[in-house]
């Protein structure tokens, strides 16, 4: 029978729960703070947001991904605010996407994946600027590794790829290329010696966010509901750490139901929010992040941790109002923060940084 996996990393319902949390352990390393309240004039259409399930940016493009009317994503200008186009078609069909891709932008292109794709998908953005208009994705990449489940994926050139995840062996990182060959694998998982966790559920409970330094083969993962963040690089086709800072672990139960073909990694209720997105320029790395515990602060936070590509703390940003994603323009000294608005609607607030 096939394994089904059951990703329970969606709202659990914990109630009568007091834990401790992880504050000092942050304060302790972050000794700098600023609080962000300049807010830079950014007038983006609410009307054209659906719910917003992340923000990505770079120089010239924001790029909101909120899954409505039959597409995928939203292009705003980065600098005016102004909406370029939707696109993203959502389907089976040659040049569309599944629901729910992830996606990276990286040298003028976006790329899409998701792990049941088994594939990568790219847009160009000068294409999307151009056209204005839903255009087809073009196929990159055709992959399969049996032996790694995969939470995200980033490219460090046009045939090369790292996978974030759980390989089988029980290492957190892949490189494999654009046929699906493994290069290298390395860097255990904070449970990879846990016996109450088996492939999947380790899986399940090492997903994340992924980054890449825009010039360097250098890249950060924060893995969901901890305060893990690991910085690594490629160097000679091998993955070599360079700062693993694993201050706190998550507190997940392995579940495996239905004679072995559902898995589970449930939060309890002592899980905490801890990493809920990060990004990155050629300086730093920004993480937003919150020490409250998961049944009180469902994945948002006004607290953005900022880290330089050695993994060294620099400072935390402290915003005005919850954010659920964010994203940093290096070039306009930007920071975008995914807020709710005072209707409860979605919108994206802009701060000079």
């Amino acid at each position: 029978m096939k394994n089904i996996i059951i990703n329970l990393f969606a709202c659990s319902l914990l109630l009568g729960a007091c834990v401790g949390n992880n504050s000092t352990i942050i304060d302790s390393h972050f000794h700098k703070s600023e609080h962000l309240s300049q807010q830079v004039d950014f007038p983006i259409s609410e009307d054209s947001i659906g719910r917003i399930e992340g923000i990505v940016c770079d120089d010239n493009n924001l790029i909101i991904y909120d899954f409505h009317t039959g597409n995928s994503y939203t292009l705003f200008d980065a600098e005016t605010g102004e909406y370029i186009s939707r696109f993203g078609t959502i389907g089976q069909g040659p040049g569309e996407i599944l629901l729910g891709c992830f996606g990276y932008l990286s040298n003028g292109n976006f790329l899409v994946y998701n792990n049941s794709m088994s594939q990568i998908l790219g847009y160009r953005m000068d294409s999307l600027r151009k056209e204005k208009r839903p255009i087809p994705a073009q196929r990159l990449a055709k992959y399969k590794l049996p032996e790694m489940n995969i939470s995200r994926i980033v490219p460090l050139c046009d045939s090369l790829y790292i996978g974030g995840g759980c390989h089988i062996s029980g290492s957190q990182y892949a490189l494999f290329d654009k046929n699906g060959k493994v290069l290298d694998y390395s860097i255990d998982t904070y449970n990879a010696k846990d016996a109450s966790f088996d492939k999947f559920t380790k899986y399940l409970s090492n997903q994340g966010d992924f980054v890449k330094h825009p010039h360097q083969n250098k890249f950060a993962y924060s893995v969901n509901y901890s305060s893990n963040l690991d910085f690594f690089e490629v160097k000679d086709s091998k993955i070599k750490p360079i700062k693993l800072q694993r201050w706190k672990n998550p507190v997940l139960k392995s579940v495996v139901e239905g004679n072995g073909t559902m898995f589970s990694a449930n939060p309890t209720e002592k899980t905490e929010t801890g990493y809920i997105n990060i990004c990155s320029t050629s300086q730093y790395v920004y993480a937003l992040h919150s020490n409250k515990p998961l049944y009180e602060n469902w994945r948002k936070s006004t607290t953005v941790l900022v880290f330089d590509w050695d993994g060294t703390p620099i400072k935390k940003y402290i915003l005005p109002q919850e954010a659920y994603y964010i994203a940093v323009n290096e070039k306009l000294q930007r920071l975008y923060a995914a807020i709710k608005n005072k209707d409860n609607g979605w919108t994206v607030a802009c701060y000079g940084i």
